[in-house]
């Protein structure tokens, strides 16, 4: 079998060469972007036995979301794009819609998977303190007309 080969059936079926995500990152004949291709192939396969085990759909395989996920992070980060909030089923990055500041593009990858509300600009931090007051007044009214 081609290196090549191995490839394309490590990254179309990753149990198929490898048993765990770790043996993945010990296989020096590799680079770290096709670890991740593979790794990544693993992580929607384990997503998918994940949302089908909870549909009492499962069997056989144990979890490797936890283990693959794991894998994955200690990979340099590459041109990795955010890979949005934590579920299990998994989020593609989203484009940037039209008018959005940089702001967002500047954050790393780590960054974007905290999930904080990032206010660095004066304007943010303004509609966001104004939108507090504004709810704090219609709220004083609501009330005192109650």
């Amino acid at each position: 079998m081609t290196p090549q080969e191995k490839l394309d059936n490590a990254v179309a079926q990753p149990r198929s060469v490898y048993r765990t995500p770790e043996e993945v990152l010990v296989d020096h004949s590799l680079t770290d972007d096709q670890k991740r291709r593979v790794l990544q192939s693993w992580e929607q396969d384990a997503r998918e036995l994940a949302v089908a085990e909870e549909e009492n759909m499962g069997g056989g395989e144990p979890d490797m979301l936890d283990r693959v996920v794991r894998a994955l992070a200690t990979l340099p980060a590459g041109d990795e794009k955010p890979r949005g909030p934590a579920t299990i089923h998994g989020s593609p990055a989203r484009p940037s819609s039209a008018g959005a500041t940089d702001a967002a593009a500047t954050l790393s990858p780590e960054e974007a998977r905290q999930g904080e509300i990032v206010l660095k600009t004066k304007k943010q931090r303004r509609l966001v303190l104004g939108g507090v007051a504004l709810s704090l007044v219609a709220l004083t009214v609501a009330f005192s007309l109650a």
